[in-house]
């Protein structure tokens, strides 16, 4: 996927990655995401705000893989960040009544392309798959 490919996707990734509350738990969030933070960053990069590097970590995670709405609402949740995951949910609610429309399974449930999985998107899709 394009980072650019799917803009409310991203503009939800950039204003999340903007709240104190989700940025400092952008090494929770590398975890969750199946990537190493060692991985992530350079030693330039060591001096980035946890924002910067909340974005950085969810930006890449776009370009990797996959990334709905319900992962992203999915991960959030999944870090006890329920509200914030409810007010993406709000803010984006037609945006993602399309993508139900467009990618459910039998039962609806939100999934990834399992055939597309390589990044470690398991996590999420387990989490998704076992809370709905």
């Amino acid at each position: 996927m394009s980072v650019f490919s799917d803009i409310p996707l991203v503009k939800a990734i950039v204003m999340i990655s903007q709240m104190k509350e989700v940025a400092r738990k952008w090494k929770q969030i590398v975890n969750m995401v199946g990537m190493i933070d060692t991985d992530m960053f350079t030693s330039e990069d060591e001096i980035l705000c946890q924002e910067e590097k909340c974005f950085m970590v969810l930006q890449k995670w776009l370009q990797q893989s996959t990334v709905t709405f319900g992962m992203l609402i999915s991960l959030l949740s999944s870090l006890d960040l329920k509200v914030i995951a409810d007010q993406i949910e709000q803010k984006w609610r037609t945006v993602i009544l399309l993508e139900k429309c467009n990618d459910t399974n039998d039962n609806g449930t939100v999934l990834a392309n399992l055939d597309k999985d390589v990044t470690g998107n398991q996590r999420i899709k387990e989490f998704i798959y076992l809370n709905n």
